[in-house]
């Protein structure tokens, strides 16, 4: 099919195929960045969803559970921010925000903050937030939605087991004792995990942003911790010991308190860092589609426009040599053969014909002028050999007379 088009045409149709290639590489590219948008775009969905979460969240803990207007307002602003259905399309039920609600609603202060974890970490699975992909970023989920909430409860649950073994008559009971224990195990440890996530977020972040509305409130958040720590120990060791107490809860409910307030500071800031750092992100990978779309545009003019000079310019010199071998053909024998001078295929055949054209001129004794001599006249039939041909056959204007 290509043998019976043009030489541009030709050319056009090979430009077309290359141009395939480049197009097919900038729609993958382009189809790259946009799901990861799309990844980042959840995330943010998720941080805004985790946000009315944890207000409910720490509400509880403030409200020991009661369920008080304010606790019943938090509650109605979660189901009314479009939860229930977001869950419901993510999991296919909506088991974890039911069951966060009717505990909210039981005023069981432990179900609610362990159905409030489940639900926490139902939303961070669901919205890409556990598979986040910068290590800031990442590091800052893993305090959101995992350090932040048990440190919470880990205090709660010393205050109450501190209390119950107050309330105790005699020696605390060993299911008491296991509490306290394990209250107290757990808050140390998610304390350090806490300061070790922030910490690796903050040098995780690649231009520094991060430090600054982090680190204050991280420390005030960890010097609360450890002051409420070094008021609880001495009970702690009352309880482990089985010893009677004094009024251990009331000794050490403002120092919950404080720290519960670090908490809420502390989750607040680095929810609204994580949700800025991924809305840079996501800005960033807008720009960068919006520039391997342009470049790929570029390069496809730049393309087409290269393809379409070396077409004109190949296909004029073929039509100016064609239509020279047309004049020639006529018996205008003086007509000038151009391109000669060209180094490439089109000067060789350029060449050639004006070599044959003067071989021509000699074997049909024309003179200078391009006219034939009086020695010959029209004819159909010759014997002598043409220049053009192997063959003894002339063309049929001119034969010996």
């Amino acid at each position: 099919m290509l043998s019976r088009m043009r030489f541009a045409t030709r050319i056009g149709v090979v430009g077309a195929v290359m141009a395939v290639p480049i197009v097919l590489l900038g729609y993958l590219l382009i189809i790259q960045v946009a799901g990861t948008v799309d990844f980042s775009s959840r995330e943010r969905e998720g941080s805004r969803l985790l946000a009315d979460v944890w207000n409910t969240y720490s509400m509880a803990l403030t409200q020991e559970g009661q369920l008080t207007p304010e606790l019943q307002g938090s509650l109605g602003r979660l189901e009314s921010a479009g939860l229930r259905e977001w869950v419901r399309q993510a999991r296919g039920d909506t088991e974890p925000i039911d069951q966060f609600v009717a505990a909210i609603k039981s005023g069981d202060l432990r179900l609610q903050l362990s159905t409030g974890k489940v639900l926490i970490q139902a939303i961070s699975d669901h919205s890409n937030m556990t598979l986040d992909p910068n290590l800031d970023t990442y590091y800052l989920m893993d305090a959101l939605v995992f350090r932040i909430p048990l440190m919470a409860d880990m205090a709660d649950q010393i205050h109450q087991a501190v209390e119950a073994a107050h309330a105790t008559a005699g020696p605390p009971s060993h299911d008491v004792v296991r509490s306290v224990i394990a209250a107290d195990a757990n808050y140390r440890s998610g304390l350090a995990d806490l300061r070790r996530s922030l910490a690796l977020a903050i040098d995780g972040n690649p231009d520094g942003s991060l430090a600054a509305p982090i680190r204050a409130p991280m420390e005030a958040a960890v010097s609360a911790s450890e002051a409420f720590l070094a008021t609880s120990s001495p009970f702690v060791a009352a309880v482990m010991d089985g010893k009677p107490l004094a009024d251990g809860a009331a000794v050490i409910e403002p120092a919950e308190h404080e720290t519960q307030e670090g908490l809420r500071t502390l989750w607040s800031g680095a929810n609204a860092e994580f949700d800025r750092l991924v809305a840079a992100r996501v800005d960033g990978l807008l720009s960068v589609a919006m520039i391997e779309a342009i470049a790929v545009l570029v390069t496809l003019a730049a393309a087409a426009l290269m393809v379409l000079v070396i077409a004109r310019s190949i296909a004029r010199q073929v039509t100016s040599v064609a239509e020279t071998l047309v004049a020639l053909g006529r018996g205008e024998l003086d007509t000038a053969i151009p391109y000669q001078d060209l180094r490439n295929e089109i000067g060789t055949m350029a060449r050639r014909f004006a070599l044959s054209a003067i071989r021509w001129r000699r074997w049909s004794g024309s003179d200078a002028s391009g006219r034939p001599s009086r020695r010959f006249k029209p004819a159909r039939t010759g014997a002598r050999r043409s220049p053009w041909t192997s063959s003894w056959r002339v063309p049929p204007r001119w034969s010996r007379a």
